[in-house]
């Protein structure tokens, strides 16, 4: 009797926990690396230099940063209160990234 209810209690929880990680609930990314950092600062130095050369508007650096690594950019002060303030329901404070990086959303 024992050991069939030890057997039901993991059926019950290995079943929970696979459905949190199938519904991206439970999603694992490693944090980013200053290696990672400096990878995406020079990349996206480089897309607004061509984006300058093209007669383009620069990416703007908190929305490209929060879409790369939220706890990141929430380290920037004038990014933090922006993110704040979109993650609050304005969604006119951050604008659509453009970089397509998706590192960690913390």
């Amino acid at each position: 009797m024992k050991k069939s209810k030890i057997c039901l209690l993991v059926l019950v929880l290995s079943s929970f926990c696979c459905s949190l990680v199938d519904t991206g609930v439970i999603v694992y990314q490693p944090p980013t690396t200053e290696h990672d950092r400096q990878q995406f600062i020079q990349h996206f130095q480089q897309t607004n230099l061509e984006r300058e050369k093209a007669g383009l508007a620069p990416l703007d650096l908190c929305t490209e940063k929060y879409n790369f690594d939220r706890g990141w950019a929430m380290k920037d002060p004038n990014c933090k209160k922006r993110i704040l303030a979109y993650e609050a329901g304005d969604k006119n404070a951050l604008g659509t990234p453009q970089l397509g990086e998706k590192k960690d959303k913390e």
